[in-house]
């Protein structure tokens, strides 16, 4: 019943012949009213009309053909936290690229997760840094009094004077915004 017809023009997209919508459209419209009536297929069930086909909902992200198990999507969070690019960390754990760009496009799930471990890491590399922060105020300390050249002492002097400006606007900063705060806790 269903069939189709090249346009006249050679190498041109297929397209379904007018009299096959027809039918296909008369089908569906039979067999919405009368489900007992529809066509059954080889196997004795019934065919799925475009109505009932449309009013199906998706899979959830995650589940149905082609999910992708939990361990494996885990790998795919640990390579984008170890690689450079999307495709390095596709080709690291086994995902197709176009797989792992729609998960960190679409799936809010996989999303949430990778912000976790995001923050996770970038916490753990701040708390390294704040260990080395004494050692590192040491070694320009050491520097200044240092006897060795005055281009090494005057670079230990900018260092600690950056430092401590950074420090002033972060702290002039963070006072601000907690007066902002209090002023608008004090609106409500």
């Amino acid at each position: 019943m269903m069939g189709v017809v090249a346009h006249s023009l050679p190498n041109a997209p297929w397209r379904e012949d007018p009299l096959a919508k027809i039918a296909r459209t008369e089908f569906n419209r039979h067999a919405e009213a009368d489900p007992a009536r529809a066509p059954k297929s080889r196997r004795g069930e019934q065919v799925m009309t475009d109505a009932r086909r449309n009013s199906q909902k998706p899979a959830e992200p995650g589940k149905g053909h082609g999910a992708k198990t939990a361990a494996v999507r885990e790998r795919a969070i640990l390579a984008l936290l170890a690689e450079r690019t999307i495709g390095a960390a596709a080709a690291s754990c086994g995902v197709n690229e176009a797989t792992l760009r729609r998960w960190l496009t679409s799936d809010d799930a996989f999303k949430a997760e990778y912000e976790r471990a995001r923050s996770a890491a970038f916490t753990a590399g701040m708390s390294r840094v704040h260990g080395l922060t004494a050692k590192a105020v040491n070694t320009l300390d050491d520097l200044l009094d240092a006897q060795t050249t005055p281009a090494v002492r005057l670079g230990a002097a900018r260092a600690i004077a950056e430092l401590a400006l950074h420090q002033h606007d972060d702290d002039t900063i963070l006072r601000k915004l907690h007066d902002i705060e209090i002023v608008q806790q004090q609106r409500r």
